[in-house]
């Protein structure tokens, strides 16, 4: 596997906005060179059981639907230049903390930062970190980590109907995610991802955009099939 085959895995800190966007940041976006053998995603629903005296079999009572999951197991080496392995994520290591300046409006308190996940050309969703463990398997004679495996666990926080604003029932194909940049247009973007600027239209209506030219840097598009 070269180089060059490798795909860009993507974390980035959720802007502090009312709308889903993300932070154009340095320090809020960790990126890393990604193409694992094997992916596994995650998405459970809740049933639960009834009591049932006297019955012999209980009712199935469906509970709702479970966030999205899914782990990423990474693998980081600072053998080259003998610096300690954890500065190469660090980013990764702030998003996993609680933001005592960012209140969660309910509680009052700070928590971990909701993030961006993107991998790939379907892979893309809110989410939180539930977990990141870290294994350091080589060190330098006295004592600094030069190697670490990584596992990143992840826990979608909102659906895609919720991203783009809109009723969960009005799309149902697959859709891709698109961070805007500065200085992007609509256009563009379905130039760039159809190679037909005038599907414009249809990001604007997967999206409940009015006006196609008042996109901002961070936000979160998605992208009908």
């Amino acid at each position: 596997m070269t180089l060059a085959k490798l795909k860009i895995a993507k974390i980035t800190n959720k802007a502090a906005t009312g709308n889903f966007q993300v932070s154009q940041a340095a320090t809020d976006v960790f990126t890393v060179q990604f193409n694992p053998e094997s992916f596994r995603l995650s998405k459970d629903n809740g049933w639960e059981f009834s009591k049932a005296t006297g019955k012999d079999m209980p009712e199935l009572v469906f509970t709702g639907g479970q966030p999205q999951s899914m782990d990423i197991q990474l693998t980081f080496d600072t053998t080259s230049t003998g610096d300690p392995v954890f500065e190469k994520y660090s980013v990764l290591r702030t998003l996993a903390k609680v933001d005592s300046t960012a209140l969660n409006t309910t509680t009052g308190l700070g928590e971990p930062p909701w993030v961006m996940v993107q991998w790939g050309s379907y892979i893309g969703f809110a989410a939180v970190i539930s977990g990141l463990a870290e294994e350091y398997t080589m060190f330098k004679p006295d004592g600094t980590p030069i190697r670490a495996k990584v596992t990143v666990s992840l826990r979608q926080v909102a659906s895609d109907a919720q991203l783009a604003g809109q009723n969960p029932t009005s799309r149902t194909e697959p859709r891709k995610t698109w961070v805007v940049q500065q200085g992007q247009r609509l256009d563009w973007i379905a130039h760039m991802e159809y190679g037909d600027s005038s599907k414009w239209r249809r990001i604007a209506e997967a999206n409940g955009i009015e006006d196609p030219l008042a996109l901002t840097a961070g936000q979160v598009l998605l992208l009908p099939q």
